[in-house]
C-alpha cells in the first residue's frame, strides 16, 4: 500500500518530538479476509519517517490485546545522516524511542521486540502515556518482574513479541500449574 510522508527532511540535531495527523480513513487498521492484520507501520530513515498499512506478524502480545492500538516501526539499516558522524544518528534513535510518538492525538511509546525484529530492525511501539502503564501490561502475560538478569529478562519478554500462530485453544478446566522441578537441590525453572 503506498504510503505518506510525515516529515521530511528529518533535522538530526533538533528534532525532539514527533506528532503528526494524518487523513484516518485512508490508514485505518483492519483484518483482511484471509485473517491477516493490516495495522500501521512508521517507517523511519534519515531522510523521512513515511506512515503505511501493513500485515503485522502474529505474536502472543497481539493475540492478548487490540492490534489496533499498536504501530509497528521499522528503522533503516543504516541510520547515518550524511554530512554528520555516526552518533548523531544514534542520538537521534535515542531521542526518537524516548520520547515516543503521536498520531492523531494518540500517544506511541516504545513497546518491545522479538530477537528477529531487532536484527531486522524493527519494534512496537503501543499506546500508551507513560512506560510504568506498559510495563504493567507486559508484567501482566509473566513473572517477568521476578528475573533479576537484565539481558534474561529481555529475552523471555522478547518470546511474547515471537511469530506465534494459534493452533489450538485449551479449555482451562484441563490446564493447571505444576511446581518447579527440583533435583540435588537445582532448580529446573527460568523464573530466577
Amino acid at each position: 500500500m503506498v504510503g505518506v510522508v510525515l516529515q521530511s527532511p528529518l533535522n538530526p540535531t533538533d528534532d525532539v518530538s514527533w506528532s503528526y495527523t494524518y487523513a484516518h480513513g485512508q490508514f485505518k487498521p483492519h483484518k483482511t479476509r484471509k485473517g491477516t492484520f493490516m495495522g500501521i507501520q512508521l517507517s523511519v530513515s534519515p531522510q523521512s519517517i513515511e506512515l503505511k498499512l501493513a500485515p503485522f506478524p502474529s505474536n502472543r502480545i497481539l493475540h492478548n490485546d487490540d492490534p489496533s492500538e499498536f504501530v509497528l516501526v521499522t528503522l533503516e539499516k543504516i541510520f547515518r545522516f550524511e554530512g554528520h558522524p555516526g552518533h548523531v544518528g544514534t542520538d537521534y534513535l535515542k531521542r526518537f524511542f524516548a520520547s515516543g510518538v503521536t498520531l492523531n492525538g494518540k500517544r506511541y511509546r516504545f513497546y518491545g521486540h522479538s530477537n528477529s525484529q531487532l536484527r531486522g530492525r524493527s519494534c512496537f511501539f503501543r499506546r500508551g502515556n507513560t512506560d510504568k502503564e506498559l510495563d504493567e501490561r507486559i508484567y501482566k502475560l509473566g513473572s517477568f518482574e521476578k528475573i533479576m538478569n537484565v539481558a534474561k529478562r529481555a529475552k523471555r519478554i522478547g518470546l511474547l513479541f515471537s511469530g506465534a500462530e494459534i493452533d489450538y485453544d485449551l479449555d482451562p478446566r484441563y490446564v493447571k500449574d505444576i511446581p518447579d522441578i527440583i533435583s540435588n537441590g537445582e532448580m529446573f525453572s527460568d523464573v530466577h
